[in-house]
């Protein structure tokens, strides 16, 4: 009898200390994914008169690509470069004005680890998720989302063979 009692607390034993290793593995894995994430945001320069797209996270910024929302649509995108933590660039005033005076902005990005994030920015106001689904919201007919994001993973694909390459995405001239 008591040999079947130790071998069920010893089971027992086996099975939280599973849990707990898992548990552990788990926010292990969570603190290093936010102890090299990026946070880009944009903030208006009052002085300066433009945009200025900012890395207040705690890893670099990769793959950087400015969008426009202009009448429901993601549209022009623009290739920034890579934002290290701390980092700031000024958004292209022409780049933005050219076709709308005052669009949404959206900036889609990944961390050293592949990991994609989203900052959209309206009305003063910076929303960051850790996904590019955010493009497939609110841009007009299902049609249109789904060519929308096709578009700009085409665009952005393309810009990928060469690293070095910071030509805009965009075919229009700043």
């Amino acid at each position: 009898m008591t040999e079947i009692v130790s071998a069920v607390v010893a089971g027992i034993a086996l099975i939280i200390s599973i849990i707990v290793f898992i548990d552990n593995r788990i926010r292990q894995l969570e603190a290093a994914r936010l102890a090299r994430r990026p946070t880009l945001v944009f903030a208006w320069d009052h002085e300066r008169k433009n945009w200025r797209l900012s890395n207040i996270g705690n890893g670099p910024a990769l793959d950087v690509v400015v969008v426009q929302r202009i009448e429901g649509r993601w549209t022009h995108p623009l290739r920034m470069p890579e934002l290290g933590v701390d980092d700031t660039e000024v958004v292209p005033r022409r780049w933005i004005e050219q076709w709308h005076t005052d669009p949404g902005l959206a900036v889609r990005y990944r961390s050293v680890m592949g990991e994609p994030y989203l900052t959209r920015a309206a009305n003063d106001w910076s929303q960051t998720s850790q996904s590019w689904v955010i493009f497939l919201i609110g841009c007009g007919s299902r049609s249109n989302r789904t060519g929308t994001i096709a578009t700009l993973h085409r665009r952005t694909r393309r810009a990928h063979a060469s690293p070095v390459d910071r030509t805009p995405l965009s075919v229009h001239p700043l």
